[in-house]
């Protein structure tokens, strides 16, 4: 573990690349906390509809096309100014599929505990709402799995934000064959210093993936994956066209706690362009040994289908969005991804069109 950590100092030393996460924002599925709603009665809607293709590589994974939506009507109503349920279904369907797609209910209690934290439990804010790296979390969860269920914590004020959950993906009952399954993350920001001219952050992510049950029949033993990155953000304000430089830089770091001597380690940095109606990131991932199970599959040290492993992995990729807005809450975004693997000497592409729709509108007041 030693050298790998001499071999990521070196690393950043003579490669150091900027970095900043990419805006899904206009994914957003989770109704915000309303102040001074005392009382009332809330009809959300919100809807995800796309088309994803994905063209890679055959010796990193299988290349894929993503076409369906989800949506999800709920009522919130405000018993004060401090407590909110939630309460609705989420309907998923992809195109062409031979079932009639998948029908959950969706329930959430929203607690604001203090000015600062709030609480939610049942269905909480899920994927690309936690502004996870992708080496960490892959945003295309909110595509495949847009709902998640557990408990939320969220914390911001002048110096500290942090989003921390439990995702209880797979339950088990007595004897089952499959194994329980739960995820842990912390997405934290600490804001060293923020004035007009520029803003810098500590950034800390956190991802533990469970896998066991005492009361499960599955053959194989419980499973810990851990997946960390800790970094330095600034964030700088251009001018009108180009409102703000994102750079960033993280540290990876990830551990198999079944296995020994299965350290991994790596290197994420971007550098992002935010225009009025664009986005621009320029990026370049470097691996050894690391693997995250929730991460996206281009930025594993692990082939998705085949076998062995990459134990080194050097990668560059350019993501750009265009975002229409036809109104406030309705979105249409068509993003190009393009990945080279440096290793391979493979060109790798990815592109989506995305409609989204998230309206919120009081019914009564009671």
């Amino acid at each position: 573990m030693k050298n790998k950590l001499q071999i990521l100092l070196l690393f950043f030393l003579v490669n150091y690349t900027a970095f900043a996460q990419f805006d899904y924002s206009f994914r957003t599925q989770h109704a915000e906390f309303i102040d001074s709603s005392d009382s009332k009665l809330y009809f959300n809607l919100n809807n995800l509809t796309f088309i994803k293709n994905n063209e890679y590589s055959p010796n990193i994974a299988q290349g894929y096309t993503l076409p369906g939506f989800h949506v999800s009507p709920s009522l919130s109503y405000y018993f004060n100014d401090m407590v909110c349920l939630e309460a609705g279904v989420q309907y998923q369907y992809f195109f062409g599929e031979d079932t009639n797609g998948e029908l959950l209910p969706r329930l959430s209690l929203h607690a604001k505990l203090t000015p600062h934290t709030q609480m939610i439990l049942g269905s909480i804010k899920s994927t690309t709402e936690h502004n996870m790296i992708e080496p960490l979390y892959d945003p295309e969860y909110q595509l495949t799995r847009p709902m998640e269920q557990g408990v939320q914590f969220l914390y911001d004020s002048k110096y500290l934000t942090f989003d921390t959950w439990l995702d209880w993906e797979h339950f088990i009952r007595k004897n089952d064959t499959l194994p329980e399954e739960f995820n842990i993350g912390i997405q934290s920001k600490i804001k060293a210093w923020h004035s007009e001219n520029i803003k810098i952050d500590i950034p800390y992510q956190l991802m533990i993936r469970h896998s066991g049950g005492e009361i499960s029949n599955y053959p194989t033993s419980v499973q810990s994956l851990i997946s960390q990155a800790v970094g330095i953000s600034l964030d700088i304000p251009i001018n009108k066209r180009l409102e703000n430089l994102v750079m960033q830089q993280y540290f990876l770091f990830s551990n198999d706690l079944k296995e020994e001597n299965k350290d991994g380690i790596g290197s994420y940095s971007n550098l992002l362009f935010k225009m009025k109606r664009s986005e621009l990131m320029l990026s370049h991932f470097w691996g050894n040994d690391f693997y995250s199970i929730k991460g996206h599959v281009l930025f594993q040290n692990r082939s998705s289908i085949k076998s062995h492993k990459n134990s080194l992995r050097r990668m560059i990729a350019m993501k750009y969005a265009y975002i229409w807005d036809f109104s406030k809450g309705i979105n249409f975004v068509p993003i190009a991804e393009l990945y080279y693997d440096l290793q391979l000497k493979e060109p790798m592409i990815s592109f989506s069109v995305n409609f989204s729709l998230s309206q919120q509108k009081v019914i009564n007041k009671y």
